[in-house]
């Protein structure tokens, strides 16, 4: 996953998310919300869980939040 990130003068940052090293047990989602990650989202409530759960729904993540297809792993 990757993010960006606006700096004073307006420019945009691209990093991938593990720069910010999250723990191995952290709730990346909330972690993410909470702008620990920097790259805060502007999203309405319940906007990520909507979009989820059509894309489980369309057989994109299993159950565990995981690609179902596994696409872009090694």
């Amino acid at each position: 996953m990757w993010l960006t990130e606006k700096d004073k003068d307006g420019a945009t940052g691209l990093y991938p998310l593990t720069d910010a090293e999250p723990g191995e047990d952290e709730d990346l989602t909330q972690s993410y919300l909470a702008g620990v990650f920097g790259g805060v989202p502007a999203l309405l409530e319940g906007q990520i869980a909507r979009r989820l759960l059509v894309a489980r729904e369309a057989g994109a993540y299993d159950g565990t939040g995981e690609r179902a297809d596994r696409a872009g792993r090694d």
